[in-house]
């Protein structure tokens, strides 16, 4: 399959290089599960003015439609 040391050698860095990119999506994946588990100060100001704004709208429509 591979014709001369130089193609050997090829193979072997982009047999490298992938695995270093797939020790990379591993810790990725690894740090996303660990932030799903505890969303950021950032997502939860946001989650608590999203239920304010709710809140708000959903008053203000019963008092319309009474």
């Amino acid at each position: 399959m591979y014709i001369t040391e130089y193609d050997l050698m090829v193979a072997e860095d982009r047999t490298r290089e992938l695995q270093s990119e797939m020790r990379a999506i591993r810790m990725a994946k690894a740090a996303r599960a660990e932030i799903a588990d505890h969303p950021s100060l950032l997502d939860r100001l946001a989650a608590l003015a999203g239920r304010g704004t709710h809140g708000q709208a959903s008053r203000g429509k019963v008092g319309a439609a009474a």
